[in-house]
């Protein structure tokens, strides 16, 4: 143990031109490579000096220059000799004992030295490198790497271990070796692309298969259909079989737009050999090509919009080539066409001014339209002013009087909704103009919330605003009614502003109340304080009624306790904040 010990310490070391790196050589025959400036320590090759050309020689060369000539012949007689003893020179092989040992020594180390084995095998695999041409010993690394059946995605790092026991591995230096690594997965990776194409090709075509036995443009009935077929279960995602069945529909519309275009170029090529043998040229015009060639089946199968066109592509290819024939005939149909684009020119004009003739006629249609519609709707708001005064008509009665008029016929164009609609505008106008009048004059009368009807009626009867307002005498009370509800429910609010604008009464006055020694002193000083205002007078119809709401506006004072002080905030319905004002 202790010589082994001794064989694994450094022997030499050399310096890498240029580099902080140095290769150091131990007892045993292995190297590291040692930085000093980084203090690390890698048994393979630095990433930096894997591009180095000198490596590979520094290595060969030894601790002690070139001896690798020298190391070789002794390697290869190590074998026959038992006796010989190992050199100082750590990579010698005479260091190693590859003999039977002494039975002593087994029993003290049966493990065998795997170093001892490794270097045996390097040596065994440079004689093979000098005999063997390269192209055989990358043969035979690939199958190594073939055989350990090596990921395409997997790294020489991971590899090495399990691949450097077989001798196979040692056929390549380091350098061409991880080449030889990196080129094996690149070509596999390439060939699994290519056979997972290969496979998703066959799955598509299986799948379009499927897709032309069916005739429909749906893809969920589609889907439906064949949701158990393995050609449609191949692809697991149901976006995928979509975009798939699409596609193919797809690929058929252009597949079929194709044929179209090329069946209409062998169309095209038809006609025109048929207008060459023809000799269509010699013709004058393009009737006269028509009349000659109408018969045959070119003719027919030609598009009847392409023809002349077609025609036309036939003149000036022939023209280029300096027929005189096909140069007069170009020349005749271009002053029939420009003769054509003349006419259609003049025609579009014409076609043109017509419509707008027409427009404008259309508009002055319509502004005599709207004028005499103007006209009849203010003839028959006329009419109603006239003749219908009263606000007892209801429309029927009132068509039926205005009939009568001689300009009846001059609002016939109007709409019998749109007459309808006015005359109804028209009643509630004069029945706002009559209820105002008979307002006035019931305010004349001073009526107030105690006036009796009949009292009232005796006096106003006789005016003209009475008789006008309505021919009813229940309507008439019933609005004389309202009027006088209308006045007590003014007269109670201008009352309730009233209390509110006096300050005697405060929250504390029904305690002031309860505590005076006679009893109703301070609510009769402020009833007298209030009937000098004309709002106590108004209600004097109510009576002792004035007295119990001042009360009553007193003892709410009370409950509504002391008013907020100027900065204090309340919340208002919405939920923000605003100040409280007295």
């Amino acid at each position: 143990m202790e010589e082994q010990r001794a064989k694994r310490k450094p022997v030499g070391k050399v310096a890498v031109p240029g580099t902080p790196w140095a290769i150091v050589w131990t007892g045993d025959g292995r190297h590291f490579f040692f930085n000093p400036s980084a203090k690390l320590s890698l048994w393979e090759v630095p990433e930096e000096l894997k591009t180095r050309s000198d490596i590979d020689k520094l290595l060969k060369d030894g601790p002690n220059g070139s001896q690798s000539n020298e190391d070789e012949e002794e390697e290869e007689s190590v074998t026959d000799k038992k006796d010989n003893q190992p050199a100082p020179t750590p990579v010698r092989v005479p260091e190693i004992s590859i003999g039977e040992p002494p039975a002593k020594k087994q029993k003290e180390e049966p493990t065998v030295d795997l170093d001892a084995a490794r270097k045996i095998r390097e040596i065994k695999a440079a004689k093979q490198i000098e005999e063997m041409p390269l192209e055989v010993r990358l043969e035979k690394f690939y199958d190594l790497l073939r055989e350990n059946n090596i990921s395409a995605f997997s790294t020489y790092e991971r590899e090495e271990r399990k691949l450097e026991k077989d001798d196979r591995f040692l056929l390549l230096l380091s350098t061409a070796r991880r080449q030889a690594f990196d080129d094996f997965l690149a070509d596999k990776a390439q060939l699994e692309v290519k056979l997972r194409k290969a496979q998703k090709d066959e799955k598509i075509a299986k799948f379009e298969e499927m897709c032309e036995n069916w005739k429909g443009n749906r893809f969920s009935e589609f889907a439906a259909r064949f949701a158990r077929d393995k050609r449609f279960l191949a692809f697991d995602k149901m976006k995928e079989r979509e975009t798939l069945f699409f596609a193919y529909k797809k690929k058929l519309k252009d597949q079929s737009l194709n044929d179209s275009k090329k069946k209409k170029e062998d169309i095209k090529l038809d006609f025109m050999d048929i207008l060459d043998q023809k000799k269509c040229q010699e013709l004058k015009n393009w009737e006269e090509v028509v009349d000659k060639i109408e018969g045959l089946a070119a003719f027919k199968a030609a598009p009847e919009d392409e023809r002349r066109s077609w025609y036309v592509s036939f003149l000036k290819t022939l023209a280029l080539e300096q027929d005189e024939d096909a140069k007069l005939a170009l020349k005749q149909h271009e002053a029939e066409e420009k003769k054509r684009r003349m006419q259609e020119a003049i025609e579009k004009r014409k076609r043109q001014a017509e419509e707008a003739r027409g427009a404008i006629g259309r508009q002055m249609d319509t502004e005599r339209k709207k004028h005499q519609t103007g006209a009849a709707r203010d003839t028959f708001v006329t009419m109603l002013s006239e003749k219908i005064r009263s606000t007892d008509y209801n429309w029927d009665d009132a068509k039926s009087k205005l009939k009568k008029e001689s300009r009846w016929s001059q609002v016939s164009e109007l709409e019998r909704s749109e007459m309808e609609a006015l005359f109804h505008e028209h009643m509630d106008s004069l029945k706002e103009k009559r209820k105002k009048a008979y307002h006035q004059l019931l305010q004349e009368h001073k009526i107030n919330t105690t006036s009796s009807w009949k009292e009232i009626r005796r006096k106003i009867k006789d005016d003209v605003r009475y008789q006008k307002f309505s021919s009813s005498e229940r309507k008439k009370e019933r609005e004389f009614n309202d009027y006088i509800d209308g006045l007590g429910t003014k007269a109670r609010q201008e009352f309730q502003e009233m209390l509110e604008e006096c300050r005697l009464i405060t929250y504390e006055t029904e305690e002031q109340i309860r505590e005076e020694n006679e009893a109703g002193k301070i609510l009769n000083e402020i009833i007298e304080i209030l009937k000098v205002d004309s709002r106590w007078k108004a209600l004097a119809s109510l009576g002792s009624e004035r007295k119990h709401m001042t009360r009553g506006f007193v003892r709410e004072k009370h409950r509504a306790g002391p008013p907020a002080p100027i900065t204090a905030s309340q919340r208002n319905p919405a939920g923000t904040l605003q100040n409280k004002r007295p």
